[in-house]
């Protein structure tokens, strides 16, 4: 008796030092594969332009106008007020700021938290469906699909929504195969605060797929209680707290923008002015826009996604996990199609469909077989590899170019003569504006036509430049160098007399500075086509000239 007793105490001390070791391995393993993520985003974030994006010098300074609180609900950029975007992502950009100084890598450090912790729940939702090997490798497939990667690491409130889709989606989950009606709360709190980042798309489509889920699965989740009118009074709420203090302080002005910018234009997508039948053209041209972006921006994984979807083919009645592949391809199918239906196009929107991609894409995947768990491990830790390399090598040379030294050649002209400038519509105002620290006026000339030697692109449009404006944005291209490009410069003149009287005639300014070059692929593949054996040739004539300066004097 004493021996069996002292056998079982043995047995039983030694698995519990096994499973204390086991865990303290698998905690070790976590948070060196979080360490691991955050400097994959995190490295030179610092960098001003290492993974730049103009859109992000908006974010950058109306956080900081947040010091004074009246502008919570419409933080102020350059002393105007910005309605483009609920107020939470300021919020926490402003709070990264009081944290860790104002700087380029605290303005960034909100997305790449929100990546990190987006990669730690998909994991947490992964464990739940599946297992521990699966769901490291679906995990490891969202961190690095590569337009994940982009938006990982700049200071754009997409990732920070995306995680608290993700968040909704894992609490859904559990909700519902658990049947605990408060996870549901959790859900749809997680709704409300991405609603607060950026709008109502945090909340339609998990609402969607909760919808579709409980009514195509009625026997298996029988007795789940979804407090649908409780949860979406709460997103409701959390929208109000914005849109009513901002419609009375700004009245109108706000209003107008909401449904003229944020609602009309979305589903006009710039068709206002076709007809009925040019806008459904327009439309149906555009149907297919986000399959090949879907596949481009799911690389390196979307090479296997055929695979995937040939085995889910072949294994239609396959009995394991139906009920967790079914909630993926919910959310796959419900993000796209919604995304598919919306006119206006966005590529970054496919980015919400790509956890749940990696999570079904790693259920099929038999990980007893060591050839195709190393093949997969491989690519994941190549993947991550390759983009530790780039942030480090690549992209300092691909985004500090040529653009820095005509802004800072900008800036040094308006600082000393007091001039406004212009610039061609490869150069996107915030970048100069990024050196100025001041707003660019934007005025939206057009492509010069060669043939008819003239363009209308002006016509009927009322130019509104940003208050204190320094800088005027035309859309030109390399004919300013030539006797055509005089003739458009003169017109662009005509056309903004118009509105700005005779105060301000245009010059062109080193025109011979080569600031970007872009390669025309198009272009070379038709040449190449018409003479093959001058390939090289061919690649010398689609370089390009993208930027101009031209300067903008007062008379």
């Amino acid at each position: 008796m004493a021996f069996t007793f002292s056998g079982y105490w043995q047995l039983g001390s030694g698995y519990y030092r096994g499973s204390v070791e086991q865990r303290v391995n698998n905690r070790f393993g976590l948070i060196l594969c979080g360490v691991v993520l955050f400097v994959m985003f995190a490295l030179y974030s610092w960098d001003m332009k290492s993974c730049f994006d103009p859109d992000e010098l908006f974010y950058y300074k109306s956080s900081q106008s947040l010091s004074d609180y009246k502008n919570i609900f419409a933080p102020k950029y350059f002393n105007e007020p910005r309605f483009q975007k609920p107020p939470l992502f300021y919020l926490l950009v402003f709070l990264s700021f009081k944290l860790f100084g104002v700087s380029w890598f605290s303005a960034r450090l909100v997305s790449v938290a929100a990546s990190v912790l987006t990669v730690v729940v998909v994991y947490l939702l992964g464990l739940k469906m599946f297992d521990r090997e699966k769901a490291f490798l679906a995990a490891g497939a969202t961190a690095t699909a590569a337009l994940f990667f982009r938006f990982g690491r700049v200071a754009l409130p997409e990732m920070t929504m995306l995680f608290f889709i993700v968040t909704a989606a894992y609490f859904g989950y559990r909700a519902f195969t658990e049947k605990r009606t408060g996870l549901f709360y959790a859900a749809f709190l997680a709704m409300a605060l991405g609603t607060f980042v950026k709008g109502p798309i945090a909340f339609i489509i998990p609402l969607a797929v909760f919808i579709v889920f409980k009514a195509t699965n009625r026997r298996e989740l029988e007795g789940v209680n979804v407090p649908w009118f409780k949860g979406s009074l709460l997103v409701a709420a959390s929208a109000l707290l914005w849109l009513v203090p901002a419609a009375l302080i700004y009245g109108r002005e706000f209003t107008n923008h909401i449904v003229g910018v944020e609602i009309v234009d979305r589903f006009k997508d710039k068709s206002t002015a076709l007809s009925l039948t040019g806008q459904a053209a327009h439309y149906f041209k555009k149907i297919s826009f986000y399959f090949p972006v879907l596949i481009a921006q799911y690389l390196p994984w979307s090479a296997i996604l055929p695979g995937a979807l040939l085995f889910t083919i072949k294994n239609r009645a396959r009995p394991d996990r139906p009920l967790e592949r079914k909630y993926l391809v919910l959310w796959v199918v419900t993000g796209f199609i919604f995304f598919t239906a919306l006119p206006a196009k966005r590529m970054h929107y496919v980015m919400s469909l790509f956890p749940f991609l990696s999570l079904y894409l790693v259920s099929f995947l038999d990980l007893e077989d060591l050839k195709l768990r190393k093949v997969m491990k491989n690519l994941l830790y190549t993947a991550v590899g390759v983009y530790l390399a780039s942030a480090v090598l690549l992209f300092p040379l691909i985004f500090s170019d040529g653009v820095d030294r005509l802004a800072v050649k900008a800036k040094v002209m308006t600082e000393k003569d007091n001039v406004p400038l212009a610039v061609s519509w490869r150069l996107d105002p915030q970048e100069v504006e990024l050196h100025l620290d001041r707003p660019v006026v934007t005025i939206w000339g057009g492509y010069f036509d060669d043939r008819s030697k003239k363009t209308s692109v002006f016509d009927g449009v009322e130019l509104t430049p940003r208050r204190d404006g320094l800088l005027f944005y035309l859309l030109a291209d390399e004919r300013f160098m030539t006797g055509e490009g005089t003739y458009y410069i003169t017109f662009v003149l005509d056309q903004v007399k118009r509105f700005h009287g005779d105060k301000i005639r245009l010059d062109k300014v080193n025109t011979d500075w080569r600031w970007r070059k872009t390669i025309l692929f198009k272009k070379c593949i038709e040449d190449t086509r018409k003479d093959p054996g001058s390939v090289i040739q061919n690649l010398e004539r689609a370089f390009q000239e993208d930027v101009h300066l031209i300067g903008v004097y007062k008379e």
